[in-house]
């Protein structure tokens, strides 16, 4: 689309803005009989049907919205599904002191989503390679723009569902005791299809294709002079590499559940009741009904199958050419037997049993009467599939990497040496002889070191959480009650991923090694013909400690209304899968940076605050009646038509406020010089991108000397004495406009994170005026910027107290309100009518500073005031 701030230059910031339009379409439809048999028979079933259909315009990945391309291609995203439930519910009554209830369910979810271009073959129209035909768009990324890419995230992935449940629910009372037992027997099926990711290809034009070769670099180095070359420029002449990924096919899930439990609820006395109960429940490890599932056998280095290759390639999960050329790379293969593991490769666990115990003793009697609640449970559930299968998917051999990218070096590269297209002549331009740039005969990709390998641990224990709580009630006022409690949860065999083979960067292995980097991808300790190696253990933990008020008055005179606060510290180091909670193998670090020992390095790693959980929030809820209509303060003395207009109205709604954190960014790695929090005090105007956006510091995140209360394209209204909590080594000095390249050798390097390593001493040092490094055919040190030196987790190797940090962002509130009255129509007939106000002050919220500490007010965080009006009749 064309740009809605034309003078904004899209290189710096972004120069669009518009509605991101999502259309939803929902449909539900309920159909419920009741019948009662007898006095000792009552029977219910239940039927839903569900849809929907949705359309994101306007769509990016993590968290971006980006434009969406006029042709529809790009940036669309196309949710849909439909839903059908059916549950069957039995009561019988045995005797007036036994009594049970027998229910049956029945689920089907069929989920899809995937890009709105629907069936499309996109990468072939556009001249780009895509071996597998894949239907979706390819994402075209590194263009030169920083706020926007052709990548939407809308890969095709489908989920569908079966699950049978069966519960028998049985009491029985004895005197002062009252007991509960029953089980549970739950099959489930589901039909997973992975994300499809970059089956139509991938374009990346961060090729360095018009960036200056550094004459300084030592004897087979082949580095870019920093701050040269332009990714829009690569984009424009056409100059990318390429890759496709052979996904595997659907994951035929079979699983069950199985669970017994007995209780008693002991009357001790009128003051005390106690609840003492165990439960047992069994969750079937992962079973696939083709047999597909892949392993690993850590001793031998060779990957469990299921069944064979040739068997895996007739379902579709393997690629022949891929297959063979993993096998002639050594890989090996085993079969779940020859590795000692079960058939589905993963032991069961059989002996799950969790307590339950409960008390609640009545402290004070009376009007305004007390009482003293507390209680222990343990409970077990399942894995998530998505968790583990997200990166089982990519394992080998049922999945490999096509790829044409010369700057990755060895087999990839003409010369075998690494930033080819930094050197050369391109020869494949992007969209006009592209097509064949990839394909399935000629799969380059598949060299030592580029497999992947990801694998369940066998010897899996069941993921739990242990949960107690106390809390003290009281009656302050008729109908009116204070809750006073404490609530802990400790999670424990949380997945995570323990990796053990992984290649550090350039900078870690110079410095651990002494070492010029070996081209190509031979770095890893554990195994060079397979890649990263991947374990889905069950390592992590988590822990919460809550303490909640709770005022709460229930309904009468004419109103009732609920306020909550909660103050919440809740730590965790696993549960988020793939997206996180990895334990890197040390070879990445520096000596002595990571612990040697799994639990400490992980702790070490992972174990930090849960951001997503406030530490204080605060929710409210209300209905109260309007003073309006027949013996009302507004119209007492109403009667007929007017009455029933004017009267019988009522107002609820709800609200939360709540507490966030923001993180520090990890990018620049120069000295330390603290955080500080404004808070809002400080009242800017950003014009770095050109166009002067109001906005306010929250926080002195790194901002370029020559940009504080400088113009041009500055930042004003800083603080005199403004200092960034962090810089680049080489920050931008506040005379960068006036400096002479030809004069100062560090022009090029300002704002970058550029070291020099000995590799003789295995030391590093910041450039200066005068380092070794920038001197004519320097052959003492070596090169880096940040992007090398940069490590992906929160703990960066130059300041570890800089990092893993929270520190309070802005707070946010919202709240929603109704009004709604029920009309009766004769005897038989009801209307209700609803007119509900979602975020009804309309609140734009406080968006969360950026990385440069400011928050800006030219984007909402809350979505704008929304009405909608509801009719229901019902008879």
């Amino acid at each position: 689309p064309v740009p809605t701030f034309p003078d904004v230059n899209p290189f710096v910031d972004n120069n669009w803005y518009g509605l991101g339009t999502d259309n939803q379409n929902q449909n539900t439809s309920t159909l419920r009989l009741d019948h009662q048999f007898s006095q000792k028979d009552q029977v219910f079933f239940r039927y839903t049907h569900g849809t929907n259909v949705d359309l994101v315009y306007n769509n990016g990945i993590n968290g971006n919205t980006w434009p969406s391309t006029t042709d529809g291609f790009f940036n669309v995203y196309a949710p849909t599904g439909h839903t059908d439930d059916g549950v069957v519910s039995w009561t019988h009554t045995y005797s007036p002191t036994f009594f049970g209830e027998t229910l049956f369910t029945y689920s089907r979810d069929y989920h899809i989503e995937g890009p709105g271009s629907g069936i499309q073959n996109i990468a072939s129209q556009l001249g780009l390679p895509n071996p597998f035909n894949a239907a979706q768009p390819p994402p075209i990324v590194d263009i030169g723009l920083p706020n926007f890419n052709y990548e939407c995230g809308c890969f095709l992935n489908i989920a569908r569902a079966k699950v049978w449940d069966w519960h028998e629910n049985l009491t029985k009372t004895i005197g002062r005791h009252t007991l509960q037992f029953g089980g549970t027997i739950q099959y489930e099926h589901d039909y997973t299809l992975p994300d499809q990711q970059y089956t139509s290809g991938y374009e990346d034009f961060g090729t360095l294709a018009t960036s200056l070769y550094d004459t300084h670099n030592a004897p087979g180095s082949y580095n870019p002079t920093p701050n040269t070359g332009s990714d829009a420029a690569n984009f424009y002449l056409g100059v990318a590499s390429y890759l496709a990924y052979a996904n595997r096919q659907a994951y035929l899930n079979y699983v069950s559940e199985k669970a017994l439990y007995f209780q008693d609820n002991f009357r001790v006395n009128p003051r005390l009741t106690l609840n003492l109960g165990v439960r047992w429940e069994y969750n079937s490890p992962a079973n696939l009904s083709d047999k597909s599932l892949t392993g690993f056998d850590y001793n031998t280095h060779a990957v469990v199958l299921q069944t064979s290759i040739d068997n895996l390639v007739r379902l579709g999960d393997v690629v022949p050419q891929i297959a063979a050329d993993y096998a002639a790379l050594g890989v090996k293969y085993e079969t779940p037997a020859q590795a000692g593991v079960p058939a589905n490769l993963v032991h069961p666990n059989y002996h799950d049993f969790s307590p339950r115990l409960g008390f609640a003793y009545r402290l004070t009697e009376g009007q305004h009467y007390s009482v003293l609640r507390g209680g222990y449970g343990r409970y077990y559930y399942p894995d998530s599939l998505r968790l583990w299968n997200g990166d089982n998917q990519f394992s080998v051999p049922v999945s490999g990497t096509l790829q044409n990218d010369p700057n990755l070096g060895g087999v990839l590269s003409p010369d075998g040496n690494l930033n080819y297209l930094l050197r050369s002549v391109p020869t494949i331009i992007a969209g006009q002889n592209s097509q064949n740039a990839i394909s399935l005969d000629q799969a380059v990709g598949i060299a030592p070191g580029k497999g992947y390998v990801a694998w369940l641990d066998p010897h899996s224990p069941s993921s739990h959480a242990d949960m107690w709580n106390l809390t003290y009630e009281k009656e302050i006022a008729t109908s009116t009650a204070l809750s006073l409690k404490y609530v802990g949860t400790h999670g424990a065999n949380m997945p995570q991923y323990y990796s053990i083979n992984d290649a550090p960067s350039d900078f870690a292995w110079m410095v651990n090694t002494g070492q010029a980097p070996i081209p190509g991808y031979l770095e890893q300790p554990y195994d060079q013909v397979l890649g990263q190696v991947q374990q889905y253990r069950k390592t992590g933990w988590s822990n919460d400690n809550s303490f909640q008020v709770e005022l709460q008055h229930q309904y009468s005179k004419a109103y009732a209304f609920q306020v909550f606060y909660v103050f919440s510290n809740a730590f965790r180091a696993a549960g988020d899968g793939w997206r996180a909670d990895y334990v890197w193998s040390p070879n990445v670090f520096l000596p002595g940076m990571l612990p040697s020992d799994y639990q400490k390095a992980d702790r070490y790693l992972n174990y930090q605050r849960d951001t997503s959980i406030p530490k204080h929030s605060v929710k409210w809820n209300w209905v109260g009646d309007l003073p309006f209509g027949r013996g009302k303060r507004f119209g007492g003395n109403a009667h007929g038509f007017l009455n029933a207009l004017i009267g019988g109205w009522q107002f609820a709604g709800d609200g939360a406020w709540y507490s966030r954190y923001f993180n520090l960014p990890t990018g620049n790695y120069g000295d330390f010089n603290g955080v500080q929090v404004y808070d809002k005090k400080n009242s800017v105007l950003d014009c770095r991108s050109g166009q002067c956006v109001a906005g306010s510091l929250w926080w002195n995140g790194y901002i370029a000397a020559n940009k504080v209360n400088q113009s041009p394209n500055g930042v004003y209204g800083l603080p005199s004495n403004y200092t960034p909590f962090q810089t680049p080594l080489i920050p931008v000095p506040a005379n960068y406009n006036q400096i002479d390249p030809n004069q100062d050798p560090l022009f090029a390097y300002y704002g970058s994170n550029s070291v020099c390593v000995n590799l003789a001493s295995k030391t590093y040092q910041t450039l200066t005026a005068n380092s070794p490094c920038l001197a004519t055919g320097g052959t003492l040190g070596y090169q880096l910027t940040g992007a090398e030196i940069g490590l992906p987790w929160p703990k960066n190797i130059w300041n570890p107290q800089s990092s893993n940090k929270h520190f309070p962002g802005p707070n946010e509130w919202n709240m929603d309100a109704s009004l709604f009255k029920e009309f009766s129509i004769g005897e038989r007939a009801r209307l209700r009518f609803n007119m509900d106000f979602f975020n009804v002050f309309n609140r734009p919220g406080t968006t969360m500073p950026s990385s440069s500490g400011i928050i800006t007010k030219q984007v909402s965080d809350n979505l704008p005031r929304v009405m909608q009006m509801t009719l229901r009749l019902s008879w």
